[in-house]
């Protein structure tokens, strides 16, 4: 499930994926107090995920949309939106379980030390929505091993489709929560931030 050595797949490693974790649950907390799981239900985690793969999916026309001709390819703006999509696939897996709670599980637990198993160009994206629909089922009616081998999947399958290793991933993941800290310091929560004046984030 995580990456045996930095750098061979978009697959995390188990240290990454619990760092990720914990910095995510932080995030939660300056966006939504510590009460957050009892402030926001778990759909919305989920459904804002389904949003951000929407745009995802926009900035990658050229993958699926076989009836354009000019379909539309950003893969810079496609990585972020990536990366948005596992800060709330994280939230998400947040919800049910806490880091520590995690934590212990994947310790308790040795997960196997695999590698992504290739799979052609054209498969990649159907992997990575299958993936993605078993993470919103096993939320509800799995174990956190399922929902975690769902989530590492979807990671290491989009990844390895935009051509990032899991040293890119983890570091995306970084620049945007901290993106997001700024965000709420500078009063995106109070309507105060004027997002036209970021800089484009790059890896």
């Amino acid at each position: 499930m995580f990456a045996k050595y930095d750098g061979v797949s978009g697959l995390m490693t188990k240290d990454q994926f619990i760092n990720t974790l914990r910095n995510q649950e932080l995030l939660n907390v300056v966006y939504s107090g510590k009460e957050w799981r009892e402030n926001i239900p778990l759909f919305k985690f989920i459904l804002a995920a389904d949003a951000e793969w929407a745009e995802f999916l926009t900035e990658t026309e050229d993958k699926w949309r076989w009836w354009k001709q000019d379909a539309n390819a950003d893969h810079d703006k496609a990585v972020f939106e990536f990366i948005d999509t596992i800060h709330f696939m994280m939230a998400s897996l947040l919800h049910k379980w806490t880091p520590d709670e995690l934590e212990s599980f994947i310790e308790k637990y040795p997960m196997k030390i695999v590698g992504l198993q290739r799979v052609g160009e054209g498969k990649r994206l159907e992997r990575a929505i299958r993936a993605r629909a078993a993470f919103a089922l096993h939320l509800y009616n799995g174990s956190p091993l399922d929902s975690i081998e769902d989530l590492c999947m979807f990671i290491g399958t989009v990844a390895e489709m935009l051509g990032l290793n899991n040293i890119q991933v983890h570091r995306a993941y970084l620049l945007k929560n901290e993106r997001n800290r700024q965000r709420v310091a500078g009063g995106v929560l109070r309507g105060e931030y004027d997002k036209s004046t970021e800089s484009t984030l790059t890896l």
